[in-house]
């Protein structure tokens, strides 16, 4: 069983980051990257979660299509992979301007 204290969660984000960095009602998932991305570009090697950090996969190992631009998107038209890949185009875009 794996202690709550050592998992990254939106309490866990709030204590790295500071209360006043995350907004009240945050999403858990936002929360989480947060607290990813500071572990690893800011505290880097001093991280308590560097080993764990390390072996997460890097973005263009994985080639998640949301990253993809559209001339390679327009390959899979007609394919209902375009239309998932948009919403969550979308849903990062309001997630990233509500974070600012």
């Amino acid at each position: 069983k794996i202690p709550m204290d050592l998992c990254i969660t939106r309490k866990s984000a709030r204590m790295a980051l500071g209360n006043d960095a995350l907004q009240d009602g945050i999403n858990e998932y936002l929360a989480m990257a947060c607290q990813l991305i500071h572990e690893k570009y800011v505290l880097g090697p001093e991280s308590t979660y560097e080993a764990y950090i390390g072996v997460l996969p890097e973005v263009d190992e994985v080639n998640p299509t949301f990253t993809w631009p559209d001339e390679d998107l327009a390959f899979l038209e007609g394919s209902p992979v375009v239309a998932a890949t948009r919403s969550l185009q979308m849903k990062l875009k309001r997630e990233y301007n509500d974070l600012l």
